[in-house]
């Protein structure tokens, strides 16, 4: 785990890149309330992460950025 964690594609881009592309699936469905939630629940997981990278925290810091997601 420790070297799949430090490789070119840190373990916070795939989780990223994996939100990202369930954003898009769930986009693609339709709405309904379970999808509502999980796009919901995924941005706000996008949201963390972003918190916890720094140089993604200084830039989202600002509640002006933070909405725009």
């Amino acid at each position: 785990m420790e070297q799949y964690a430090t490789s070119s594609y840190g373990i916070d881009r795939v989780v990223i890149q994996r939100l990202l592309n369930s954003l898009d699936r769930l986009i693609a469905k339709g709405t309904n309330e379970q999808t509502t939630l999980l796009l919901l629940s995924t941005l706000d997981l996008m949201q963390g992460l972003l918190l916890i990278h720094p140089p993604s925290r200084r830039l989202f810091a600002r509640e002006v950025h933070m909405t725009v997601l």
